[in-house]
């Protein structure tokens, strides 16, 4: 009979060539044996090794097992898939090798050396040593606070103000040292401006200024103390000479003497306490006789104690 026609190995007919063929077809059917095996296995250029057990384990070709084979691959390099039909590389160094080969989690933190305290949720007292927490790491305080508590029972700590009269500066606290101010005058001097010996309220504007204390700083809860002292005569005998104190154009508080003769000094002074607002102020000290002249620290020729007498303004700002 006819040799069939058959391309690939499936299409051969098992049953051919039967036993009626003439031996003259024979040729024929080694023909066909040779083109369909050519057919089937067109790449094959040399002996096939594998056996029929690896012939069937072979997984057949796929979108993903394509993506993979063409990669090149490199060291410490890993394959990803970017999308279902395509592959690419990513550095896989030996670090991460160790941690991506072990078991669980638990072989994971042992591969990075971490301890218990990676697997707590919050932080207790007892899961911090002793000592290791630094000033550096606690929150931030302003300037001239003090850390404590005054909120009743136990609770977290708080910032305290320094109170009045003390001082916090280079990691001291100590009480507020009382700011002496002073003035003196030391002239000679024959006044001629007048103040009024009567019942009204002096004014800075009478008489002659003759000490000035200025910048005396006050703060919140501050008193400020003042003594004076001088030496004077009024040049009309039983004139009185008459010195006033005053904060701007405050007055605070003065002295009026009675001389007893036209070239004999005395002796005057008196002292103030107050306490204004916070701020920033001018002290001075005001002298003139009620009528004439008034002499300061001497006798018409010499100045008193061999040229050492002044009169003298001492200020204390200081917290009571």
């Amino acid at each position: 009979m006819a040799v069939e026609a058959a391309i690939y190995i499936d299409t051969l007919v098992p049953a051919n060539p039967p036993a009626s063929d003439v031996l003259g077809e024979a040729d024929n059917h080694f023909r066909l044996l040779k083109a369909v095996l050519q057919a089937t296995f067109p790449n094959l250029t040399g002996p096939v090794t594998l056996t029929q057990a690896q012939i069937n384990a072979l997984v057949a070709p796929s979108a993903a097992n394509t993506a993979l084979s063409a990669l090149t691959p490199a060291a410490d390099k890993g394959a990803y898939f970017t999308s279902p039909t395509a592959a690419a590389l990513f550095d896989l160094s030996a670090a991460g090798r160790a941690l991506v080969d072990d078991a669980d989690a638990t072989a994971q933190r042992t591969t990075l050396g971490l301890g218990a305290l990676a697997v707590k949720s919050t932080v207790a007292t007892a899961d911090i040593d002793a000592d290791a927490v630094t000033f550096a790491k606690l929150q931030n305080i302003a300037t001239a606070k003090l850390l404590g508590r005054t909120t009743a029972s136990s609770g977290d700590v708080e910032a305290l103000s320094v109170g009045t009269g003390l001082v916090l500066a280079a990691g001291s606290l100590s009480a507020e040292k009382t700011k002496r101010y002073y003035g003196e005058y030391a002239a000679n001097t024959l006044l001629t401006g007048n103040i009024p010996d009567d019942d009204t309220p002096p004014l800075s504007s009478e008489g002659t200024t003759i000490i000035t204390v200025a910048s005396v700083v006050v703060a919140t809860g501050q008193r400020v103390r003042g003594q004076f002292k001088a030496f004077a005569s009024a040049a009309t005998s039983n004139g009185k000479k008459i010195f006033t104190a005053f904060r701007g154009t405050t007055f605070l508080n003065g002295s009026a003497n009675q001389e007893y003769g036209a070239t004999v000094p005395g002796c005057d002074g008196f002292d103030f306490d107050e306490a204004p607002s916070a701020g920033t102020y001018t002290y001075i000290i005001n002298a003139g006789a009620d009528t004439g002249n008034m002499r300061v620290n001497g006798l018409p020729g010499s100045r008193l104690f061999g040229g050492g007498a002044k009169a003298t303004l001492l200020l204390e700002v200081y917290y009571p």
